[in-house]
């Protein structure tokens, strides 16, 4: 959704330079913006990816629930 944003409001073009925002805007937004969001994407795949290896029974399928009958 950032990028339809970006496209636009005209700050991204699709002939070059492609961005006519400015640099000085765009690095201050990648580093404000797009590091937190990328961080924060890639610890909750590593918390799922550490999750199904911890839960993972001897059929290789994430076991969650035990249920009791």
């Amino acid at each position: 959704m950032l990028i339809v944003d970006h496209v636009l409001s005209g700050e991204i073009i699709f002939m070059p330079p492609f961005f006519t925002a400015g640099i000085d805007k765009i690095s201050a937004e990648l580093l404000t913006v797009g590091l937190p969001m990328t961080l924060a994407t890639v610890f909750v795949w590593a918390v799922m990816v550490l999750f199904s290896i911890k839960f993972k029974n001897k059929n290789g399928r994430v076991k969650l629930l035990k249920f009791v009958k």
